[in-house]
């Protein structure tokens, strides 16, 4: 059980340590690769010069905390609803749980369908679950 103090809602804080939890994976099965790639190349017979430019990149890529800056966050439904409307918007988002003292605060974003959605609307190509949040856009799977 992993125990941190927030404002944020849990369902919110499941969504973040879903993503983070996967930059760390990535980090750590690149360098389990390499090392794989290693161990098979050492058993193929390899030359030595070919093995000491593999391991130069394990010893130069040791895993370690990822950079989070530049990462947005991603949720999911859980933490969303759609909403359809007409007029001049054609959809809202409502962000929900975002805060954990504030039950029943929502956020409500407004989204206007553009051209290739609507072709995709028509191709019958489902929404995914997630929505990406940037400090400008809410970007829809």
């Amino acid at each position: 059980m992993l125990s941190i103090e927030t404002f944020l809602s849990g369902r919110l804080l499941k969504c973040l340590l879903t993503q983070v939890a996967g930059c760390v994976n990535s980090e750590v099965e690149k360098q389990r690769k390499r090392i794989y790639m290693l161990k098979k190349k050492k058993v193929d017979g390899t030359s030595k010069n070919q093995l000491q430019s593999l391991i130069r990149r394990i010893k130069q890529n040791i895993p370690s905390k990822p950079n989070l800056s530049k990462i947005n966050p991603e949720i999911n439904t859980l933490c969303a609803d759609f909403q359809s409307t007409d007029g001049e918007y054609n959809e809202f988002v409502q962000l929900k749980c975002l805060v954990n003292t504030q039950r029943g605060k929502v956020i409500r974003c407004p989204i206007k369908h553009h051209r290739h959605f609507k072709s995709l609307q028509l191709k019958c190509v489902r929404r995914l679950s997630s929505i990406l949040l940037t400090t400008k856009t809410i970007q829809l799977r």
